[in-house]
């Protein structure tokens, strides 16, 4: 890796885990409710349809 790549995987080895015990914390019953908790989870997987290149099923490296 070069550069501010580095910089960048340092800066999340440092905070994810902080983020996600965080995160992991939340009630997110009582925060968005059921019904919020769907809406969330299909537009996480529309932004991750949405910044993938490889078809869905086939492997992005090189193999079957």
């Amino acid at each position: 890796m070069k550069g501010y790549r580095t910089i960048l995987v340092g800066l999340a080895l440092a905070i994810v885990p902080a983020a996600l015990q965080y995160l992991g914390a939340v009630d997110w019953t009582n925060l968005i409710g059921p019904t919020g908790a769907f809406v969330v989870s299909g537009l996480i997987a529309i932004a991750m349809r949405a910044i993938t290149t490889t078809p869905v099923g086939k492997s992005g490296a090189g193999g079957q």
